[in-house]
């Protein structure tokens, strides 16, 4: 007996069909709600420059615009002029020292606002294939939350949009006749020359192709299984080995292509020196929790259960239908029966044409089936964000549109004719939601959100103030102190940009550059300053400077600060200046005189009364950094009028 056509679609859109009450859709406020949580990503994203490590990338792309080359060994330090440098990420420092250029750090901040902001509604867009506004905007508000710590002048800024691009390439891409998959390879070509995350693009292109192969594996359960036509079939996998050799396609070739291996392998969280950057350590580590840390580990967890639960959800569905549909032992007999009925029907009339998928086998926001692809993609950028902090965000942005695929095979079998009492709990949820993300966006343009979560960020366009040594660089410059000069990590990216002492820096944030050795040679130094003194002796340093905000750095820094050997010419609110005593006598003499007025400005900038609707962090943190370099020096009494304004500013905005 011919089932009716109606009767083969899911029982919950049966169950629909004869419901004669029309569905209650979302409002108009559940509507717009996915769009608050793109303006929040605006708020977020649109602060001032606060990385130092957005310095070197300007260095770099100066460099290489300069000279009209990319260079293969460093050109930016003077300590490992010989060693290797492999820029994957060039095309980001060019474009953005074009920015630079045209518009200063203002440009800059515009710029990355509107990538962040356009990766959110992106995001937006991927998820809503499979769920509601409701549930999308809470995936896009824990992902912006999370997300938030890396909103950075950073080449992996590019790395977020171009990976949701690809997945929007995937989840529109796989009709038939549509030839959209084509521009992945592109995709991956220009990844390969922005950033080196574009590895993970490869995963997700890896985890699709492996998605279709395993699409009607006879061995997995039928819930696990979906039709996919040949032909598309042949072009996700086709589109997905030309998208990974594109990736050879860089100014390194195979070496370019590979290195993101080189990187994993070579600079990881458990060597010694890397565990004390703070955005490689683990994420379940005890050191700097902040609220964006709580809310990813949440979300770690609540991602592989969901996924678990999807692909246990799908497999007794799969089992269930299969009972439902043909009673025990006819399936293979009826199976028998199609195949000799297409070969007679083959033999008259020439191939037949693909059958279309049956209503329970398309997939479609009511009818939702599990991708294998997806599933992997969202276990696999779980596993890449559990290694170090930085990767938290691969999970928040890139494994929320694989985790709302789950959770829409999840409640596929659990959907109902909603009450009017369930409507109306729902638009009253959506109306807390809404008032809370306006103040929410409130709550981060006054800087009140990272005030609370104790971050040194700030709502608005330039440079954060008092967070790089810009009045020290420029001191230095004016002074022509002599080099070659001693910098620490934190300070060399400004170094690298600033050039206050022609020839290079002694270290910056490029750690593929210097190798583990080299990195791990200069913690020992800070450490132990005899050996640093007589290592600097060795390389002839003629001017030392010291970042003196970190716990690490403070045995240097005590060291110089009593060793006869070198002066301090010096100091702001960030750095010492130090020069060597022997054969400098001139230049300290000229340079201590100078610093008198260097000094009065900074302290003027400092203690200045200005008034302001935002919190003004950077100059809290600057009060603090310069009252206690000032007790340090054992000038107690000049400390006093910075740690007084600095609780001023610590109680009120203002």
């Amino acid at each position: 007996m011919r089932l009716r056509p109606e009767l083969t679609v899911l029982d919950g859109d049966a169950r629909r069909a004869e419901d004669p009450r029309p569905a209650a859709g979302p409002s108009r406020l559940e509507q717009a709600l996915p769009g608050l949580a793109v303006v929040l990503t605006a708020a977020f994203a649109l602060r001032r420059l606060d990385n130092t490590d957005t310095w070197f990338h300007l260095a770099a792309g100066r460099w290489i615009v300069s000279h009209g080359a990319i260079p293969a060994t460093d050109t930016l330090s003077w300590t490992v002029r010989d060693h290797v440098w492999i820029n994957t990420q060039w095309l980001f420092d060019v474009l953005f020292y074009g920015l630079y250029k045209a518009g200063g750090p203002s440009l800059m901040v515009i710029a990355s606002a509107l990538v962040y902001t356009a990766t959110m509604a992106l995001f937006i867009v991927n998820v809503r294939r499979h769920v509601g506004p409701l549930t999308a905007t809470v995936l896009g508000t824990w992902a912006v939350i999370i997300s938030q710590s890396r909103f950075e002048i950073r080449p992996e800024m590019m790395s977020y949009l171009l990976i949701l691009v690809i997945l929007w390439l995937y989840a529109t891409g796989r009709v038939v006749g549509r030839k959209r998959l084509w521009f992945v390879p592109l995709v991956m070509c220009l990844f390969a020359n922005f950033h080196s995350l574009f590895i993970v693009g490869a995963v997700v292109i890896v985890c699709q192709m492996a998605g279709v192969l395993l699409s009607q594996a006879p061995f997995l359960p039928s819930g696990w299984r979906r039709p996919v036509d040949p032909g598309v079939r042949s072009q996700v996998l086709t589109t997905g080995a030309a998208a990974l050799a594109a990736t050879i396609v860089n100014p390194f070739w195979l070496k370019g292509a590979f290195f993101p291996l080189t990187l994993m392998t070579e600079l990881s969280g458990k060597q010694p020196f890397l565990r004390r950057i703070g955005e490689l350590v683990s994420p379940f580590d005890d050191f700097f929790v902040t609220f964006s840390l709580r809310a990813y580990r949440v979300l770690f967890f609540f991602a592989l259960a969901v996924a678990v639960t999807a692909l246990l959800v799908s497999a007794f569905q799969g089992i269930a239908a299969g009972h439902r549909n043909a009673p025990q032992g006819q399936r293979a007999e009826r199976r028998r029966a199609e195949r000799k009925r297409r070969r007679s029907a083959s033999r008259r009339e020439g191939p037949a044409p693909e059958p279309m998928p049956s209503p329970r086998e398309a997939p479609s926001r009511s009818n939702p089936q599990l991708d294998l692809g997806d599933v992997a993609v969202l276990v696999g950028v779980a596993y890449l964000s559990f290694l170090a902090r930085r990767n938290i965000a691969l999970l928040a942005i890139v494994g929320g549109p694989p985790l709302a695929s789950c959770l829409s095979v999840i409640g596929a079998g659990m959907r109902r004719r909603a009450s009017e009492a369930t409507v109306l709990a729902r638009r009253a949820a959506a109306a807390a939601f809404a008032a809370a993300l306006i103040a929410g966006c409130w709550f981060v343009v006054t800087n009140g959100y990272y005030r609370w979560n104790d971050e040194l960020r700030e709502f608005g366009l330039g440079v954060i103030p008092h967070c790089f040594p810009t009045r020290v660089a420029q001191f230095m410059r004016e002074q022509k102190l002599p080099g070659p000069q001693f910098n620490d990590f934190t300070n060399g990216g400004y170094f690298t940009w600033s050039e206050p002492i022609p020839g290079g820096v002694y270290l910056d944030g490029r750690g593929e550059v210097y190798g583990a050795a080299f990195l791990a040679r200069y913690e020992h130094l800070l450490a132990n300053p005899k050996e640093w003194q007589a290592e600097m002796d060795r390389r002839g340093v003629q001017t030392a400077t010291v970042f003196h905000w970190w716990g690490n750095h403070q045995p240097l820094l005590q060291y110089l600060l009593k060793e006869r050997r070198w002066d301090v010419v010096g100091y702001d609110e960030t750095t010492v200046v130090f020069v060597r005593h022997e054969g400098n006598t001139e230049t300290i003499g000229r340079a201590a005189l100078a610093f008198l007025q260097q000094r009065e400005a900074t302290e003027r900038t400092l203690l200045e009364t200005t008034r302001s609707w935002q919190w003004q962090l950077g100059r809290i943190r600057g009060n603090k950094a310069y009252q206690r370099l000032l007790m340090w020096m054992g000038k107690p009494e000049e400390a006093r009028p910075f740690r007084e304004n600095m609780a001023r500013l610590s109680e009120r905005r203002g």
